[in-house]
């Protein structure tokens, strides 16, 4: 739990991949990772003002935030097709920004939300970590290709699984997902955004028959 605590901890170096974290943690009672992730970050915090002065954390909040927010409403037109959320494949359509938001909010929730039912009990640890990741990564409109390099891990773990051949496909479109966003982005297709919510409500369904297959037995 301290080693997961310190990875998540230093997480917060790209803090939109992690916004679900706590939310998990907290539902399931893991009050000893969470504060292994505080101290991590504290650590980081006092180190950096130690060598870079407080300035550092002030230009963060009040300089490069804001510009990345600008970036991500207004900014350059490579960002867009390298981002396979439901924001971004607005933004590839010409719709505005505004629009691009109003778009993410059902993604958003439905990542929450199965974050909320899914660590609400002990459920199966692959398939609630599987959840946990995928949800991540749906819940913001903030998302490089490149940050998914962690799907090539989970779905190998999950490859006993996902065997069966429509399983197996959705797994092959998330795996993919990094290459044809671009692709699709190019030729201002919307569509990608798609992949990872089915790819989350499989995992849930999944979770779901497991359970309704464990109320059954004797």
């Amino acid at each position: 739990p301290v080693v997961a605590g310190i990875c998540f901890g230093l997480l917060t170096m790209k803090p939109q991949l992690g916004v679900l974290i706590p939310l998990a943690l907290a539902m399931s009672g893991r009050w000893r990772t969470m504060l292994a992730a505080a101290a991590t970050f504290a650590v980081l915090y006092v180190v950096t003002c130690a060598v870079f002065g407080l300035s550092t954390w002030q230009d963060y909040l009040l300089l490069s935030v804001p510009f990345q927010r600008h970036v991500m409403n207004f900014g350059s037109k490579l960002m867009p097709i390298l981002m396979p959320t439901a924001f971004m494949n607005m933004r590839v359509m010409g719709f505005s920004h505004v629009a691009g938001l109003v778009a993410q909010l059902p993604f958003s929730l439905l990542a929450i939300t199965a974050v909320v039912w899914t660590f609400m009990k002990c459920r199966d640890p692959l398939l609630s970590r599987a959840v946990l990741v995928a949800a991540s990564f749906v819940v913001t409109p903030y998302m490089f290709n490149y940050d998914m390099v962690v799907f090539g891990w989970l779905i190998w773990s999950l490859r006993a699984r996902f065997a069966a051949v429509n399983d197996a496909l959705l797994a092959l479109l998330v795996w993919t997902l990094p290459v044809t966003t671009m692709l699709l982005g190019i030729c201002h297709v919307p569509g990608s955004a798609l992949v990872l919510p089915a790819f989350l409500l499989r995992l849930v369904w999944m979770l779901k028959c497991d359970e309704d297959e464990a109320a059954k037995a004797p």
